[in-house]
């Protein structure tokens, strides 16, 4: 349900990802664990309203699952590299994920800037805290529809991580 016509807060969870590219659906997998302990997919927590989706779409496609929220947590994957190692969890921001995509192209639009244009356009619409949780893995090598280990273990930490700070009221 969309729309902020509920009482209390509104919180999205996104696994973003492709779950048949190996590692980079890390997102769903960790959404699927936190599903699992919450028992589904929209829950109650007190005065605060949860709803978890997985979103395998570019950022514009994003954004529109984020329309009506206070809050998102989102989980995704990001490319190990120089000084990011393999299966580690990285908290960003929006801001965070400056301009690098082509703003005015909807296939490519980066996370800052396609943010950014919503919240200008659609203000008390669109969550005014977003957390990310960028799990890093090896780039997809083809088609599997398995995590490696270290991708496995960083979705179940991300996971805990989550439904901690959700059950312990620190989802702000």
């Amino acid at each position: 349900m969309r729309g902020k016509e509920r009482n209390g807060r509104r919180i999205a969870i996104l696994g973003v990802g492709n779950p048949i590219l190996g590692d980079d659906g890390a997102g769903p997998r960790a959404l699927e664990i936190i599903k699992g302990e919450l028992g589904g997919g929209v829950r109650h927590l007190g005065n605060v309203y949860v709803e978890l989706k997985e979103v395998c779409s570019g950022n514009l496609g994003l954004m529109e699952e984020l329309i009506g929220f206070d809050e998102a947590i989102i989980i995704d994957s990001i490319s190990a590299g120089p000084g990011i190692e393999e299966g580690e969890i990285i908290e960003l921001a929006p801001e965070d994920l400056g301009a690098g995509g082509e703003p005015l192209n909807a296939h490519a639009a980066d996370f800052a800037s396609s943010y950014g244009l919503y919240r200008s356009i659609l203000e008390s619409s669109m969550p005014s805290k977003v957390k990310i949780y960028a799990i890093a893995i090896r780039d997809p090598e083809g088609f599997c529809d398995r995590l490696s280990q270290k991708a496995e273990a960083a979705a179940h930490a991300v996971a805990s991580r989550i439904l901690r700070e959700l059950f312990n009221g620190r989802a702000e």
